[in-house]
């Protein structure tokens, strides 16, 4: 009985932190940690997080971000805090991307995975990474708006258009893009100005960069983690 529990216990943490379909090995050397500890779940978890199973390259990008890794990742890539108008805003956000928060469907909680994404929640998806773009940038009384300027310049070469895409999307998600599409991340930055015109003092710089950003979040990759 024990050793049935400690499996099934050990298989949903897995599943949460890691991958849809757990390890077998990893998951029975997680059950006799678990028992050893009898019973309590800090030391799975701490040894889980802490493993190079953890890191594997392979788990990059395995698994969909929920509505709130969705929302939050995004504020946390431009070093936000969510203001009060956020606040007061983000259960109807996290309602449409069908995450309400403190109201799961049933006592198991929301089933993830590829649930997470449909042809209703996606397209609200593409319409809140506008909103926390776009809205906040362009308000001025927003004490939280986007900076993109500032988002540029934690990188080696801003001024170069091409380094710069490329940067941008390696920094933005969790697994590489088809050569194909990171091929055309320059040319969504540029907005048909001359390679050879862009630098960070253009006027249209920061907007431009937003709107690469933007675009970037609403690729299929960075529904991944």
């Amino acid at each position: 009985r024990a050793d049935e529990i400690a499996e099934f216990v050990c298989s949903k943490l897995y599943r949460f932190f890691l991958y849809e379909t757990p390890n077998s090995s990893v998951v029975s050397e997680l059950a006799e940690i678990f028992k050893s500890s009898n019973f309590e779940i800090r030391p799975v978890v701490e040894t889980l997080l802490k493993s190079e199973h953890f890191f594997d390259e392979e788990l990059m990008g395995a698994m969909f971000k929920s509505p709130v890794d969705y929302l939050l990742g995004m504020y946390a890539e431009n070093d936000l805090l969510p203001n009060q108008e956020f606040s007061e805003i983000q259960p109807y956000l996290f309602f449409v991307m069908e995450q309400f928060l403190f109201n799961p469907p049933n006592v198991a909680g929301w089933p993830g995975y590829r649930s997470w994404l449909s042809t209703t929640t996606l397209p609200y998806r593409w319409i809140i990474a506008e909103y926390v773009g776009y809205y906040s940038s362009s308000n001025p009384s927003d004490p939280y708006k986007v900076d993109p300027i500032a988002i540029a310049n934690k990188f080696e070469d801003p001024n170069d258009p091409y380094k710069l895409s490329y940067d941008l999307a390696e920094f933005l998600l969790p697994v590489d893009l088809p050569e194909d599409e990171l091929m055309k991340l320059p040319d969504v930055l540029l907005g048909g100005l001359p390679d050879y015109e862009w630098n960070l003092g253009f006027q249209g710089a920061a907007g431009r960069i937003l709107n690469l950003i933007i675009h970037i979040r609403k690729l299929p990759e960075y529904q991944l983690m």
